[in-house]
């Protein structure tokens, strides 16, 4: 866990994510996909390195959370402050599994109104191209757009918390 996450409450985090399902709902998109980088950070606490294993935090405009990791990652995800919170479930997937199909059923799963397609995906701005394809290919019938759209207003305002830390 990263210093800045110590120093944030943990029940920042929970708040940052309910923040953030409105905000997905609010801009009518239907989920955010986050990889590793500093939008992953700021909702989670996680900090690790891109890799070609795939890691993401997948959240639906409404229902549960899920962070999906390479299962040697899978203690790493749990200790994060939103996870420990009990408002990210950890999805742990082993060498041979299908990350991408895993993350399709996700949000399949997620889909309570049955638009699966209709509303586009935002994809974090740093996810890698080899992630991005197999996300396309597991999500034939998505349109995908930048995460950003999203998280960038709620990333703008600064609380108490994180201004002593800049």
């Amino acid at each position: 866990m990263s210093k800045a996450a110590r120093e944030i409450p943990a029940t920042r985090f929970s708040a940052r994510m309910s923040a953030c399902q409105d905000a997905i709902a609010e801009r009518k998109f239907g989920a955010l996909l986050i990889g590793v980088g500093p939008d992953l950070r700021y909702l989670t606490g996680f900090v690790g390195e891109p890799m070609e294993r795939l890691i993401l935090l997948v959240v639906p405009a409404q229902g549960p959370v899920s962070f999906v990791v390479p299962h040697l990652e899978a203690a790493k995800a749990e200790a994060t402050p939103l996870a420990a919170s009990g408002h990210a479930r950890i999805v742990p997937f082993e060498e041979t599994d299908d990350a991408f199909a895993l993350t399709a059923r996700l949000l399949a799963d997620a889909d309570s109104t049955g638009s699966h397609g209709a509303q586009p995906i935002g994809l974090s701005d740093r996810l890698w191209a080899m992630h991005v394809l197999g996300l396309q290919a597991a999500l034939p019938n998505s349109r995908f757009g930048p995460a950003s759209t999203v998280l960038r207003d709620l990333r703008q305002v600064k609380d108490a918390d994180e201004m002593r830390l800049l």
